[in-house]
């Protein structure tokens, strides 16, 4: 199946908008964006509360691009946009009708002055910039409308000189409300092998050291003590015909002990190899 860079998902009461495309009154290619596409699919959405627009789209045609932006300023869901890669010309018009209007860290604005075409004599040619000044003064009222903090001449200079804009730029000026955080950086080999050494930790602190052979057993206080009473006479114990026989390991009960004590140690060595060889890294 073929990828679709321009698509609509809907989600409960929320919309996602992919524009991954040209922004065009003819669709050529799957991938190009149309205001009556647009605004027919958004209609077909119902009673939604919330728009998000991801944005990745060198522009098109202004007349398209000031259709959707008027699409999404005029409907009464919360409009969020997302620029996730290019949003420029007429798709940095579109990208401004957010109420949110997130950059992520790789993403980048481009403003620039209408542009057009003319044929003719000198006064089509005058017609057709006069014309370009008025509709990149439209454009202007797209960006200001939003609160930028930078002054109408300093955006004219911008937008004279085609300017690109970087996330924190985007944010400092007001084009932008926010960069998107794109979480951690750990793959999910490194954040499982973490979690690893995290649990060996616990355990050891829990555990703490082995305990030694050699000191007494406490008292059991669960055990009540027993009143003391007459003492009676030992019974002989019976002969055992093993008793004297010392490669028995039953005649040692402390072996046992020391063998699980020798064990606990060996692994509590381990694991502390392992922290080790994880703060190395």
């Amino acid at each position: 199946m073929r990828k679709k860079y321009y698509n609509m998902q809907q989600s409960g009461k929320t919309v996602d908008i992919m524009v991954f495309g040209d922004i065009t009154s003819w669709r050529w290619s799957e991938n190009d964006v149309s205001a009556y596409s647009f605004a027919k699919e958004l209609a077909a959405a119902g009673d939604v509360e919330e728009i998000i627009v991801h944005i990745n789209s060198y522009g098109g045609e202004v007349s398209e691009g000031f259709a959707v932006y008027n699409t999404l300023r005029n409907h009464p869901a919360k409009v969020t946009t997302i620029c996730d890669g290019f949003a420029c010309s007429a798709a940095s018009v579109i990208f401004m009708a957010g109420e949110r209007r997130i950059m992520n860290p790789l993403s980048a604005l481009w403003i620039h002055n209408v542009q057009t075409w003319a044929g003719g004599d000198a006064n089509a040619h005058r017609k057709a910039a006069d014309e370009s000044d008025h509709l990149t003064e439209l454009s202007r009222q797209a960006y200001t409308s939003a609160g930028l903090n930078i002054s109408n001449e300093e955006l004219v200079s911008m937008m004279d000189t085609e300017t690109w804009i970087m996330p924190a730029d985007a944010v400092t000026m007001g084009f932008a409300t926010e960069i998107s955080e794109q979480g951690s950086d750990e793959t999910p080999q490194n954040s499982a092998r973490n979690s690893l050494f995290d649990m060996i930790r616990k355990a050891l602190n829990s555990k703490g050291d082995p305990p030694d052979p050699n000191d007494p057993e406490p008292d059991d206080p669960k055990e009540p003590d027993e009143p003391e009473g007459p003492e009676e006479p030992d019974e002989p114990a019976p002969d055992d015909p093993d008793e004297d026989d010392p490669d028995d390991p039953e005649d040692d009960p402390d072996e046992d002990d020391d063998a699980k004590n020798a064990a606990q140690k060996m692994l509590c060595g381990f694991l502390n190899a392992l922290i080790n060889m994880e703060q190395e890294d």
